[in-house]
């Protein structure tokens, strides 16, 4: 299996960040890993990930201006239908992660028994969809945009899982690329539209456990679920996260590996750990407006207790505290 991920510039460190606790999670050495650039990597990110990474330089697609591009989700994000595209052709399976992924615990290694399956690609569902209902705003003016059989199965792209001759064979880069192209006023979420619209709902399920996207709604069950990957999703990250919405262990182990490596530079445009009174109202309000943890935890109960998930299916843990 091969795993990917995908940077420009600004988010090389990331990135590298990424790369490192994937690899120190590989330990038989599964798992060749991959960073594609849109711009030249740092000599000292080079050093650093050395011969345990390929790295390759690559332009992204261009698209349509009308194609949703914001300040968190970026062009560079179209390189993964690249990478994809490129890696299929080397590997059975290939695992892409966007950057602003932190590995709690587990590896892509654990999901080389997929391997084989009659889907193009494995992944999880969007957590728009986690709860009793859709959330509003997909349902009313996103999903009756793209093809019929998304609405009730999309994905969030920041973890998939190709199979690699499935989806060569299937042309879902080209497709996707297409898709991007001709309607760039319904890809409201850039190539993930695309992706999903490619794939109209021709997927395999895996447990939010691959991908528990942050948000205010489910990002209290964390420590208590304890699930592989949370993904930063929206423009809040650790690295810029000055009212402390998450979890300081995110931040601690970012900040750790960044001072294990030298990176004084970048230690320095970190917000500070010290107190403040007034960031703890901001922060208290911040998650106390509109949001009831118990109505969120009841309301995606009945999803996140699934045990039809493609992993549990070869017989892996989805959460990481055992009920016993």
């Amino acid at each position: 299996m091969a795993v990917v991920v995908c940077s420009d510039r600004n988010l090389f460190w990331q990135a590298a960040f990424f790369l490192a606790r994937s690899l120190a999670s590989d330990r038989e050495g599964r798992l060749d890993h991959f960073l594609y650039c849109s711009d030249p990597l740092d000599a000292r990110f080079r050093d650093l990930l050395g011969d345990r990474v390929t790295v390759v330089e690559k332009q992204a697609p261009e698209v349509d201006e009308q194609v949703g591009i914001s300040s968190h989700l970026t062009t560079t994000a179209l390189l993964r239908i690249v990478a994809l595209e490129e890696l299929c052709a080397a590997y059975k399976q290939v695992a892409y992660s966007d950057v602003d992924i932190f590995l709690r615990w587990g590896s892509f290694a654990e999901l080389t028994p997929l391997a084989g399956h009659d889907k193009p690609v494995a992944a999880i569902r969007d957590r728009s969809l986690w709860g009793d209902k859709p959330e509003r705003w997909v349902a009313r003016n996103y999903f009756p945009n793209l093809p019929d059989g998304v609405a009730g199965q999309y994905f969030n792209a920041g973890i998939l899982i190709a199979n690699g001759p499935l989806y060569l064979e299937q042309e879902v880069s080209a497709r996707s690329l297409a898709f991007l192209r001709d309607h760039p006023e319904k890809c409201h979420y850039s190539d993930q539209s695309a992706l999903n619209a490619a794939v109209n709902g021709n997927w395999l399920e895996l447990s939010p456990s691959w991908n528990w996207q942050a948000n205010m709604r489910y990002d209290h069950l964390i420590p208590l679920r304890n699930p592989r990957l949370v993904h930063f999703t929206g423009p809040v990250k650790p690295w810029k996260d000055r009212l402390r919405r998450f979890d300081e262990v995110y931040f601690y182990a970012m900040e750790t590996w960044l001072e294990a490596n030298g990176m004084q530079d970048i230690l320095s445009a970190l917000p500070d750990r010290l107190f403040s009174a007034s960031r703890e109202r901001m922060r208290t309000r911040m998650l106390g407006e509109g949001h009831d943890p118990m109505a969120m935890r009841e309301a995606g109960k009945a999803y996140l207790n699934r045990t039809d998930f493609a992993d549990t299916g070869i017989g892996l843990q989805v959460y990481g505290w055992d009920e016993g």
